[in-house]
């Protein structure tokens, strides 16, 4: 024993979990009425149904891994037909960077629609 009598006041872990996933992270913000940009945040993973949601959310979008960070395992599509390689790509990064293959999906905005991004991080 060091002798130091000290108490941990941090989040619990379960809270810094979700941190580390984007989709609980989403979700956690979407259900405390954060807005957010449009996107699929969910756990269905199947290409098909991957596809479906980004064609809804609308050409171009951006393609996450959920556990990523640095850009790995993140795709930019602007065009429907480039949708399928792209998941694939960043799903095969993903794995190799983080052991996990899952996404996000989000609309891209580009500088010409004039985006607004405020990222804090408290520790």
């Amino acid at each position: 024993s060091s002798g130091i009598n000290a108490e941990y006041g941090g989040p619990p872990a379960s809270a810094i979990a979700d941190m580390g996933s984007k989709s609980a992270s989403k979700k956690i913000m979407i259900d405390a009425g954060v807005s957010c940009i449009p996107g699929y945040h969910g756990d269905i993973q199947e290409e098909s149904f991957l596809k479906e949601q980004a064609d809804s959310i609308g050409y171009p979008v951006i393609i996450k891994a959920v556990s990523g960070g640095g850009g790995k395992g993140m795709r930019m599509v602007f065009k429907e037909s480039d949708f399928i390689p792209a998941l694939r790509s960043a799903q095969e990064e993903s794995i190799k960077a983080f052991n996990d293959d899952r996404v996000i999906l989000e609309k891209f905005f580009d500088s010409s629609m004039k985006p607004r991004h405020v990222e804090v991080q408290v520790m």
